[in-house]
């Protein structure tokens, strides 16, 4: 019996551990979460679109989306098919190669230069987890980005530390890592 209490009390102590563990990485996306711009690969079938989707965010593996009810979906006038370019908000997995989906939009793949993107750049917004220098790979919601000496970075006031919220943009790499042009210190 003394065993038995011993060993629920082990793992009493180990679920209540990974509570905050599990509290601090869903919030590690901060209010805006993570958010993504590609195109879509794989849709699930029927109307409702809920389900397990694949967008190609370049030449790295696809990011798996998760949509599920709750998720809000916008068109407008457009359509949701294969090969569509859509923005994807949600919360991303440790690996970052899984994100559940709380907003996609349908894009006309220009982008929105709000921050003077090219053409034929693609955008990875996210927070910073580590930054080795400038050049050096720092890792933005779990993707590693590859920051030359001709990298711009603007601050715009903020400071630019881990947690950070960060937008990139820049080409994706076969390796699946992005090379950034430019990043943008959000907040």
């Amino acid at each position: 019996m003394q065993r038995r209490m011993k060993g629920a009390i082990v793992v009493i102590a180990m679920l209540t551990a990974l509570v905050p563990v599990a509290a601090a990485h869903a919030s590690d996306g901060g209010d805006d979460g993570d958010q993504l711009h590609g195109t879509v690969t794989f849709l699930p079938p029927g109307p409702t679109f809920i389900g397990t989707w694949m967008v190609s965010v370049g030449t790295g593996a696809p990011v798996t989306v998760i949509v599920n009810p709750a998720t809000e979906i916008e068109t407008e006038g457009g359509s949701l098919v294969m090969g569509a370019f859509v923005e994807v908000k949600g919360v991303a997995d440790a690996t970052g190669l899984i994100i559940t989906a709380s907003k996609i939009e349908l894009s006309d793949g220009e982008g929105d230069d709000e921050d003077g993107d090219e053409d034929g750049d693609a955008t990875l917004t996210g927070t910073l987890q580590s930054a080795s220098g400038a050049p050096g790979v720092w890792t933005v919601s779990h993707h590693g980005v590859v920051v030359t000496a001709h990298t711009r970075i603007v601050r715009n006031g903020h400071a630019l530390h881990r947690g950070a919220r960060l937008r990139v943009v820049g080409h994706w790499r076969p390796n699946g890592s992005m090379r950034a042009s430019k990043i943008v210190v959000k907040r």
